[in-house]
């Protein structure tokens, strides 16, 4: 039996036990109405990034990360956290932007804690929605930072610095993550780990280089 495929009420007849044959569907099968019609939303386009100064190709152009090749200190005042900016443009269609960013923190004071206040700027604006804090008690003095941000992309109205909505993302936009410490009795370091290897070991601070990434979502 042959196999037919009727584009008006999207069904194939006349299929054998295994499924389609090589060379049974063509092009032109195709267009006579059997077309793909994806949900309303999907992943446009999505990376996730070591930051050691690599980069990607995106659908506007290349993303490179930082190479970051030493820990940091975390200061009173708010700084830009190392392998955290990125440059990125979005692909047509994209109506949320999700940002990520991942790094070790330790703790660097004689109180064995930490304590540090963190959001995500978009081009040097700080979001006020992002606004966060990572705090460890003594004896709990190793941790890990972790941003997940989604910014949604209006298509009329203002930008909005408290949710991060966009209005609008037709360039590139730098995203990046600040941070600080509470005071020095609550001092610690970024993008560093400790113990690694077993209860003998305690070993000394070893650089752990920051992720980031971004997942556009929208419709084709």
């Amino acid at each position: 039996m042959a196999i037919a495929i009727n584009g008006s009420s999207n069904t194939i007849t006349g299929l054998a036990v295994g499924g389609l044959p090589d060379g049974s569907v063509t092009a032109a099968d195709l267009a006579s109405g059997v077309a793909f019609n994806p949900s309303s939303l999907v992943v446009l386009e999505q990376f996730y990034l070591l930051a050691d100064g690599r980069s990607v190709t995106t659908s506007n152009g290349t993303v490179t990360t930082t190479n970051v090749t030493a820990t940091q200190a975390a200061t009173d005042a708010h700084a830009t956290l190392n392998g955290s900016s990125i440059s990125y443009q979005p692909p047509t269609g994209t109506t949320e932007v999700i940002y990520e960013f991942m790094t070790a923190v330790q703790e660097n004071n004689d109180n064995d804690r930490f304590l540090s206040t963190f959001a995500v700027q978009i081009d040097g604006t700080t979001i006020e929605a992002s606004k966060d804090n990572i705090f460890l008690s003594q004896t709990q003095y190793l941790g890990h930072l972790n941003v997940k941000f989604p910014i949604r992309i209006k298509s009329s109205g203002s930008d909005d610095n408290d949710t991060g909505d966009r209005a609008g993302w037709s360039s590139a936009k730098t995203l990046s993550v600040i941070a600080n410490r509470y005071s020095s009795s609550y001092h610690l370091l970024f993008h560093t780990k400790r113990y690694w290897g077993n209860s003998g070991t305690t070993g000394t601070d070893v650089l752990k280089k920051p992720y980031v990434g971004i997942t556009a979502i929208g419709t084709p």
